[in-house]
This record gives C-alpha cells, sequence and structure tokens, in this order.
C-alpha cells in the first residue's frame, strides 16, 4: 500500500483550518480565485497542506481528467458539505441550466443532477413497464420515465467517484451508443448525501463548463431512471402507426401531445423491446413537429423512402471524406463568443436547407469550442511524463521534445446550442458546410500563433478503437488539408487523438 493511502487511513479528517480552500494567491486559475474573492474577501486564511493536495487533484480530474487519488479525499470532503456548502453542496449552485429547470421529464428537475450512460437490455424490460411516457414537441424530451427504480448503477473504472451533471441536456449527450444497450440517463436528487461540489464552484476550476459534481462511491442509486433512446422509442412509433391511422381518420389532425402521452404510457406497460436496433427508425418520427402540423412534402418523400436514421457517428461514415477533407464547400455564418484565458468560442449558425438550397428547413447552431493547454514535457526515471504524471514511451517518442519542454495545444469541442437536434442532422451538404467552417475558424485562430497540438475525443462504440470510428476519419480528412505539416498519435488509454502541427 501506499505510503500517501497509509498516512489517509490513520488520520481523522482532513486538516483544512477554519476556511475551505481561503487562499487567493495566484496559484489557481483566475475563475477560481473570482469565485473564492466573491466567498470570502477580504477574510483570507492560507490553505493547508491537506487543502492544496485536494485542490490540486480537484484541477487535475477537471481539467485532464485524471483522477489519481482524488476518490479517496473526497470522502472526507463529504462531512464538511454542512460547514462550507457554498463550494461542496450542489443545492448551493447559483443557477440551474434551463434544460433542467424546465424539462418535462420530471418535475422540478432543477432539483436532479444527471448522468447519461447505458443498461442491460434486460433490465430495461422490467424497468419499462413501470414507466410513465412523455411526448413534448421537441424530440429531446421524449423518453419514458421510472421513478424510484430501485436499482444499482455501477460506474465503470475504479475511481472512487461518479461525476454527474445539474445540465440535464448536457449529460444527454453523453448517452452510451452501445449496441446491445440501452441508451439512458440516470437522476440522482442533488440532496444526496454521497454527492459533494457546488456545480458553481467545479465550473470555476475547470476549463470544461459541465454544471459537474460529484457522487462518492462507484455504485449510485438513482431516484430516476429516463429511457429515451431513439432506437427503443422508435419500436413504439412502429407499433403506434395503425392508432395514429385511426386517430387522424377519426379526427383529422395528428394526435394531440396528451394523447400520445397514454398511449405510450399503455405500450411500455405491455411492451417486450427486442435489442436496440436502427432497422425501425425513420426520421419523419423524430422531426420536431407540433402534433396538429402535416407532415412537408419532404418528409413525404423520407417516410415513402423508410430510411434508416443515422447518428452522426454513422453519417460520417457515408460521407465523402476525400471532399469533406478539401474544405471547399462555402462556410456557414458565425460569431466569435470571446477569447477568455487562451481559450475561444464560436457559434456556427448552421443550417439544413432543401433539395433546391433555397428554403431552410431547420436551424442547428453549433458551439465550438478550443480549450487551451499547456504541458511541460520530462522524464524521471527514464519514463516520460506529462506535467509529472506517467505517460505512454510511444507518446513522449512522438513529440519528440527535449525534457522540461513545454508545449502548447488546444482541445477542439463542438456541441449543440441552444435547442438544435445537432445528433440527428443527416445532410451531407450540412456536414461539408460545418467541416468547411470549422476548417476556416481553426486557421484565423492559428494565422498568428500556431499551437504545438491540437486534440479531440471521438465518440466510439462499445469496444470500438477510436482510429476506426467515422468522426476520427472525417477530422483527420480536414485537418490534413487545413494544416498540411500534421503528425497524427492515437492514444487508445486515453481514448484521444493528438495531431502535431508543428
Amino acid at each position: 500500500m501506499k505510503l500517501e493511502q497509509i498516512y489517509k487511513n490513520i488520520r481523522e479528517k482532513l486538516n483544512v483550518g477554519d476556511k475551505l480552500w481561503a487562499d487567493v494567491d495566484g496559484r489557481g486559475k483566475k475563475p477560481w480565485n473570482d469565485f473564492i474573492s466573491k466567498l470570502y474577501a477580504p477574510d483570507y486564511e492560507p490553505n493547508t497542506e491537506d487543502e492544496e493536495k485536494v485542490l490540486e487533484l480537484l484541477m487535475n480530474y477537471f481539467n485532464y481528467n485524471k483522477s489519481g487519488e482524488l476518490g479517496v479525499y473526497l470522502k472526507d470532503l463529504v462531512p464538511l458539505k454542512s460547514k462550507f456548502p457554498q463550494i461542496l453542496d450542489p443545492q448551493a449552485q447559483g443557477s440551474t441550466p434551463t434544460s433542467s429547470e424546465e424539462t418535462e421529464w420530471v418535475s422540478n428537475g432543477g432539483d436532479y443532477v444527471w448522468r447519461g450512460a447505458t443498461m442491460s437490455l434486460d433490465q430495461a424490460k422490467k424497468l419499462i413497464r413501470n414507466a410513465v411516457y412523455t411526448h413534448p414537441a421537441f424530440l429531446r424530451e421524449r423518453g419514458f420515465i421510472i421513478n424510484q427504480p430501485n436499482i444499482t448503477y455501477t460506474s465503470r473504472g475504479d475511481k472512487g467517484f461518479t461525476s454527474f451533471s445539474s445540465d440535464l441536456r448536457g449529460a444527454s449527450h453523453f448517452k452510451g451508443r452501445i449496441t446491445d444497450a440501452v441508451s439512458v440517463i440516470y437522476g440522482v436528487k442533488k440532496s444526496n448525501p454521497n454527492l459533494v461540489m457546488n456545480p458553481d464552484a467545479s465550473d470555476s476550476i475547470s476549463r470544461f463548463k459541465e454544471n459537474e459534481t460529484l457522487y462518492v462511491g462507484n455504485d449510485v442509486k438513482p431516484d430516476v431512471v429516463i429511457i429515451n433512446d431513439v432506437r427503443i422509442m422508435a419500436q413504439m412509433y412502429k407499433d403506434a402507426r395503425p392508432w395514429v391511422k385511426a386517430v387522424r381518420d377519426d379526427s383529422g389532425s395528428d394526435p394531440t401531445l396528451s394523447q400520445w402521452g397514454d398511449f405510450g404510457t399503455q405500450w411500455a406497460e405491455k411492451s417486450n423491446l427486442k435489442a436496440p436496433s436502427f432497422d425501425d427508425v425513420r426520421p419523419v418520427d423524430f422531426q420536431n413537429i407540433t402534433p396538429t402540423n402535416k407532415i412537408s412534402s419532404l418528409l413525404a418523400k423520407q417516410k415513402a423512402k423508410y430510411a434508416k436514421m443515422l447518428s452522426l457517428e454513422e453519417i460520417y461514415t457515408e460521407i465523402q471524406l476525400s471532399e469533406v477533407g478539401e474544405g471547399t464547400s462555402e462556410p456557414f455564418e458565425y460569431k466569435n463568443n470571446g477569447n477568455f484565458n487562451e481559450n475561444f468560442s464560436y457559434t456556427i449558425y448552421g443550417e439544413v436547407k432543401d433539395e433546391n438550397n433555397d428554403k431552410v428547413l431547420a436551424k442547428v447552431p453549433i458551439r465550438l469550442q478550443g480549450m487551451f493547454i499547456k504541458q511541460t514535457i520530462d522524464q524521471e526515471d527514464g519514463e516520460w511524463t506529462v506535467d509529472g504524471y506517467d505517460e505512454m514511451e510511444e507518446y513522449g517518442k512522438f513529440l519528440n521534445v527535449s525534457p522540461g519542454t513545454t508545449i502548447t495545444g488546444y482541445e477542439i469541442i463542438f456541441s449543440h446550442a441552444g435547442d438544435s437536434s445537432f445528433g440527428l442532422v443527416n445532410d451531407v451538404k450540412f456536414m461539408f458546410r460545418l467541416m468547411s467552417t470549422i476548417k476556416e475558424i481553426l486557421q484565423k485562430e492559428f494565422s498568428s500563433n500556431m499551437p504545438n497540438l491540437l486534440i479531440y475525443s471521438p465518440n466510439k462504440k462499445g469496444s470500438e478503437q477510436i482510429e476506426d470510428t467515422g468522426r476520427h476519419r472525417l477530422y483527420t480528412a480536414f485537418i490534413k488539408k487545413a494544416f498540411p505539416k500534421a503528425e497524427m498519435f492515437i492514444d487508445d488509454q486515453g481514448e484521444e487523438i493528438i495531431f502535431k502541427l508543428k
């Protein structure tokens, strides 16, 4: 057992003095120092050795996803929640993301934190029998809700804690896509005693604004489960076709939201789910249309084709990557949201048009973020390290720099912005224009100061290697066109693709 662990086992509690992290010494990033200043000014207090250790662990986790011994120390933070709620209690969050406050999935959605994950088909079959179905106009809010499911969710890995977010929409983006498992969202009440970290404090530490809080322990008892896997809902839609036709014949209009809710709840009670598959999924079933709207001629064409709905990852494999890589399509309009601490953020005003390219069918705003990274590459006992952490020997050779060198880079992230259904866009022209836009933004950002590295994390399915994902192939195509000298390193362990630009 490590000496650090033995030391932790023999002492009674963390030594945090009278105030937790009440030291503003310039060591932390500006948002964190601003957060602490607002909380304590002018009565500061030097951090103890224990406080410095835990703060360092939190920074490494929130910024680099390196958990280290954080799980051990979080257990000691839990008893301190009542004494320092503004830092440690998720219920003290100053504002809750709108997607959580206004959700129709559960009442008082802002009182919960969420985690996108998967569950086995057998477990989903049992739970869905007691589900209540909701069918708002927007796809993202449709789903089968099971309150008090009486199950245990076990997080992968052995970090000793599990991450949750108060942003319901954000958590839904991280649902698993394992082929034979069902995508779900787990919800835990913010009052759960095992939760620690106010998301406001987490966001001030992290370079990712994910409204994150941490559940101490690997086993979680969720208070609510939401099954909103489009492949499962497609099974219900398929069974609903005769009923929809009957409603239309009788009333002359589509079923109302309330009627859909009643039908879905009754369907869930008697359902016998089959393995999740895109075979039953039709684009027409997943359009953001109000119940009384008639299906447009374009959607009618899609309906006639019975086209399989594709996730973004699947769309990538269908696109001629060489054409995307050229980046010759007209970029979308975009706006710089401002640069902060060397990070940058843009809103891309994406849109899907009809076949004649003269009518906008859907507006799809996208957020593009570049998160600044600075790494010190060194060697310790002959082993390569990055910021003091052990790394693969191959990575050190790939960087090909002298020990002690500091390099810079950006992690590129793009996601939904506003109420878009980015993950459901099945339009090749859209993807061409999107990649041209990203290419133009990056070339503009790096025109005066080219970073060493460009990093991104492709979504993958199950045990699929990241280099086999469609997203990786798409990114590789356009990056090599935008930056001809780029060299690539694949980190399967960290699930990242790293391009060395110079």
